[in-house]
């Protein structure tokens, strides 16, 4: 079983809410693929606590859901990143944001530069999902089937980085 961590990388209800509406999607996926498990994780500063990094330390993927920003915003990304650097290390993750159209390629790229510092498997397409309600979601086929396509892709790029992580423990022994 695979356990993602759904992190929510600001203090925005906003943000949350959209993960919340993200994890009936999550779920289902989760399900048909080798019970993966999805939890909402909360970042909101570049201050952990002990009980949430061993939290984060536990998950074999992340999915960093975020509103699309401008540069002024992603200072304070860039420290929760910094924070947490030893446990993103040969893990996968995948972008989903949300927002301004116009801005959704700035986020992505600085989001995922970030992250390539730490060594992160990343899959080649993010998740940029509109201002839906979970109702307006269900009858949006297209939006599900992009969903769908997406976080599986990213399950398989999260198990080969499982497997890789557990080949390099072998070795090192």
């Amino acid at each position: 079983m695979m356990k993602i961590g759904v992190i929510v990388l600001n203090d925005e209800n906003e943000s949350l809410e959209m993960a919340k509406t993200m994890l009936p999607f999550l779920t289902t996926i989760g399900n048909y693929a080798f019970g993966t498990f999805f939890e909402i994780v909360s970042l909101t500063d570049s201050t952990i606590p002990e009980n949430k990094r061993k939290a984060l330390q536990e998950k074999d993927g992340y999915l960093f859901v975020t509103p699309t920003f401008s540069d002024e915003q992603f200072g304070k990304y860039s420290e929760q990143f910094r924070s947490i650097r030893e446990i993103l290390e040969n893990k996968s993750a995948m972008v989903v944001c949300f927002g301004n159209n116009e801005e959704k390629q700035h986020t992505v790229t600085e989001i995922k530069k970030q992250l390539l510092n730490y060594q992160v498997a990343l899959p080649a397409k993010e998740i940029f999902l509109p201002k839906y309600t979970i109702f307006e979601w269900e009858i949006d086929t297209k939006l599900e089937e992009t969903i769908n396509e997406r976080v599986e892709q990213f399950l398989l790029w999260t198990m080969s980085m499982r497997y890789a992580r557990s080949l390099k423990e072998r070795l090192v022994i």
